[in-house]
């Protein structure tokens, strides 16, 4: 009885594929906060032109898209808490007690006499905001990247010195 022929397996880079199957992609991740930040706006836009309950509706909906949406490419990495997030819910609140001193200011009635100190703080929460949302965009290619670095694997794979003999041995693949 013949022995049984050993078939070898092709050279393939096993830890190459095994991370590109995990690996995030920059691109998706920087996409994705734009994407994140962009229909928030169109969403708000649309009901700015809504009238009634429904634009009411419509128009707070976007808002509150725009507090998460551009996180969107953080998400994707697996980071939920963003600092620009953070930096957004502020500049949220700071609007709030802006719109809420300027209408205290108009009515007589609180803390502040003029519309000066409502003024600065509407204007630093609204660019606080924006602010929020640029830094997540811009470091949402980053994230993924930091993720790809944190996730490199090492496990058996065939090598390869010549492309015809192999021997088994262990390599460490990463995204740097």
């Amino acid at each position: 009885m013949p022995a049984p022929a050993i078939v070898e397996p092709p050279a393939v880079d096993i830890v190459a594929r095994a991370q590109a199957d995990d690996e995030k992609s920059e691109l998706t991740a920087t996409s994705l906060a734009v994407i994140g930040s962009l229909l928030p706006m169109a969403t708000t836009a649309v009901g700015l032109t809504l009238d009634g309950d429904l634009g009411t509706r419509v128009t707070g909906s976007g808002l509150a898209l725009s507090l998460v949406g551009p996180s969107l490419g953080h998400w994707y990495t697996g980071e939920f808490l963003t600092k620009g997030m953070i930096a957004r819910a502020g500049g949220a609140l700071l609007v709030l007690a802006g719109a809420d001193a300027a209408l205290s200011a108009r009515s007589g009635v609180g803390m502040f006499e003029d519309d000066g100190a409502a003024g600065a703080m509407l204007l630093g929460g609204a660019a606080l905001y924006v602010g929020g949302a640029i830094y997540d965009i811009a470091t949402a290619g980053k994230a993924a990247h930091k993720y790809n670095v944190e996730h490199y694997r090492v496990m058996p794979t065939r090598l390869s010195t010549d492309g015809k003999t192999g021997a088994f041995g262990l390599a460490v693949g990463g995204t740097f």
